[in-house]
Order: structure tokens, then sequence, then C-alpha cells
């Protein structure tokens, strides 16, 4: 099963897991994706990026 985690600043990168939808260890398919949204989150929210399966 994917798992990261990391904590950081405003703009700085996150790495997104990413896996089967129906089978977690299916290790062809699992991968990370890394993003940054410049300027989020802001002081009063919370960032979610969900990616299609």
């Amino acid at each position: 099963m994917p798992s990261n985690h990391k904590v950081g600043a405003v703009g700085a990168s996150i790495d997104l897991p990413m896996g089967h939808k129906d089978e977690a260890w299916s290790f062809d398919c699992i991968d990370t994706m890394t993003i940054c949204v410049p300027d989020a989150p802001r002081t009063d929210e919370i960032l979610v990026w969900m990616a299609p399966a």
C-alpha cells in the first residue's frame, strides 16, 4: 500500500501516493506524483488533492 507523508510551508511540493483502486498490493500500479500549489494552503485552509483511480 503506497504511503508518504510530508509537512511543508506554503508552496512546498508534496508527494501524492497512487495505487490500484481495487488491489492495494499490486506493485505494478504503485507510484508517486509530486505536486505543488504555489499559493496554498492559506492560514485558514486545508489542501486536499485527489487523483482519478
